[in-house]
């Protein structure tokens, strides 16, 4: 048995009974409780992949690796948010380019799923569904697809699949969403949930705990006299802890009791009733506002937003300097990559507005919403200008810190598979799964990404 795998958790704490008293620190068979465990046992963990089609020359790549790194051109507008920030580049999408048809078609429909379009196995799960179902998620729906499917040419969608390889539909009116999430949701109920009383089973459980944690800290306290010193300082710095989990406690039974919701930033949006599918400068900031106070209220844990098909007829002249055209032509006539970064820009400037809502919005367990919230930018394309590669990837990771995220620099993926990636996304979600998609793509989660 590992050092690890001794590690007692604050969920196995509060399972058993007095006679955990026997595990205390200062005998050596054991380690003491780890803060860490502590620290991530009962943090929801949040996943938001956002899509975007045809990723520029080159302007995406960080400009060096490590702490030292340069934000990209693209990146400029989340520049404030750089110590956040956690880029991975240099990464091969080869499960597209073992796939047989269009480079937009392939990676679009790969992209979370991992798999090729001749896979044995079918078409497969995303990794966003894949999440949804693993995760220990109380929320009222598991997930959410938002934003824009094609509305071109047919097989360049983004493609979310359920677990029989289903294709599940996009929702670009965050009303429709608002409804969905929010209808008959009353935050001002017990742990936010619905309904306006006091939650009776829960605040009995809690009190059976804290009357499990006093008899611990008497027993406990009740050794101090037979130890020598330094075993009666590390009791004392073993103890601390258990006070920290009491005063948890404590705050989880007044918030029940008193009908606080379960993140002191949780609050309904209010003015959100926009119906218009192709108006992206109006629906896109509404899609990062409702998705903010989901994660707040914990209406939902995992969400991916598509803006628009690799064809997608969307005309994106709304952008200053942008051609008044779709993205897709444009592609195929800006060899240097100026018109894709203007794009690109653009939805940065959109992001950092994402993450100032997250920073700003507190968390139930008193950090920022960011900290426990995983956010991954990607395209389909490593460089659409022109060559339309698929290799050279660059996904972008923000947020997260609570996750074990190692934020604030730059790592070279030096041609590894995106499925890498995938299991990257996974890990950071506290599961256990080392590969994912199709065999023979996966060499596991990139160890540089964590802590």
């Amino acid at each position: 048995m590992s050092k690890k795998d001794k590690i007692i958790t604050r969920r196995g704490f509060l399972h058993s009974s007095g006679s955990f008293t026997l595990a205390l620190p200062f005998l050596e068979s054991l380690p003491m409780i780890s803060s860490n465990a502590y620290a991530q046992e009962g943090r929801p963990k949040r996943f938001f992949f956002m899509i975007n089609p045809h990723a520029p020359k080159g302007q995406h790549q960080p400009k060096g690796f490590g702490r030292d790194f340069g934000v990209p051109e693209t990146h400029e507008p989340l520049a404030a948010y750089k110590d956040q920030m956690l880029l991975i580049s240099n990464i091969d999408f080869k499960t597209a380019q073992r796939s047989g048809g269009n480079p937009h078609a392939k990676a679009s429909a790969n992209l979370l799923t991992g798999r090729t379009s001749n896979s044995t196995k079918g078409k497969g799960e995303s990794v966003d569904q894949f999440i949804s179902k693993a995760i220990d998620s109380p929320t009222a729906t598991r997930s959410i697809e938002a934003g824009l499917a094609n509305t071109g040419a047919a097989g360049h969608n983004f493609v979310v699949r359920g677990p029989t390889g289903n294709t599940l539909p996009f929702e670009n009116d965050p009303g429709k969403i608002m409804d969905r999430l929010f209808k008959g949701f009353n935050p001002t109920a017990s742990g936010g949930g619905e309904g306006g009383a006091p939650n009776k089973e829960a605040i009995e459980a809690l009190q059976r705990k804290g009357n499990v944690l006093d008899l611990v800290i008497e027993d406990a306290k009740s050794l101090k006299n037979k130890l020598s010193a330094n075993d009666k300082l590390r009791l004392d710095q073993h103890l601390e802890s258990f006070f920290e989990l009491e005063e948890e406690l404590v705050r989880e039974e007044a918030s029940l009791n008193s009908g606080v919701p379960t993140s002191a930033g949780c609050a309904v949006p209010s003015g959100i009733g926009i119906d218009a599918a192709n108006d992206i400068p109006s629906v896109t900031p509404l899609h990062f506002r409702v998705a903010t106070m989901a994660f707040a209220c914990d209406r939902t844990r995992v969400w991916t937003l598509s803006q628009d098909g690799a064809r997608g007829a969307t005309n994106h002249g709304f952008i200053p300097g942008f051609p008044n055209n779709r993205i897709h032509p444009v592609s195929h006539n800006d060899g240097t990559g100026k018109n894709l970064t203007i794009m690109r820009r653009w939805y940065a400037e959109r992001i950092a507005s994402f993450m100032e809502m997250l920073n700003e919005t507190e968390d139930v367990d008193g950090s920022k919403l960011i900290d426990n919230t995983m956010f991954v930018w990607s395209a389909e394309i490593g460089s659409a200008a022109d060559a339309h590669e698929l290799n050279g990837h660059v996904f972008t990771f923000m947020g997260g810190k609570n996750m074990g995220l190692d934020l604030g620099k730059a790592v070279n993926g030096n041609k590894r598979s995106h499925n890498d990636i995938l299991t990257t996304i996974i890990k950071a979600m506290g599961l256990p799964n080392r590969t994912f998609g199709e065999d023979g793509f996966n060499g596991g989660p990139i160890d540089d990404a964590f802590v």
